[in-house]
């Protein structure tokens, strides 16, 4: 899948095939409990990861980008709306790069445990 479209805020959005960097943005930002419910926290952490996904990480106005939506997101989105946004977001992340990070992440954990010992 190269590309995804959705509404949101009245306003129609595409997230393109992600590059390595943003997936791992991404896959930081995941604040959102097992159960979403409506608390700030979890709509400002959904918010971020779709702001996130649509700006992407490589553009030098992509963080201006993402404070502009992630705003409009948080004023003007219902719940219902970013919940789709935020799951359609999560599917654009290659399963490549969730098991990269996974071993990178596992790399780093034993390289720390080496250093404490």
């Amino acid at each position: 899948m190269d590309f995804i479209s959705f509404r949101i805020a009245g306003k129609g959005y595409s997230i393109y095939k992600m590059s390595p960097l943003t997936a791992t943005r991404i896959m930081q930002a995941w604040n959102v409990k097992k159960e979403p419910d409506k608390s700030i926290e979890c709509l400002a952490a959904m918010a971020r990861s779709v702001a996130l996904g649509i700006s992407g990480s490589k553009s030098i106005f992509s963080k201006l980008k993402r404070i502009v939506l992630r705003r409009r997101f948080m004023k003007k989105a219902s719940f219902e709306e970013l919940f789709d946004a935020y799951n359609k977001t999560l599917k654009m992340i290659p399963l490549e790069d969730i098991v990269g990070i996974g071993a990178v992440m596992e790399q780093l954990s034993m390289s720390i445990a080496k250093d404490h010992e």
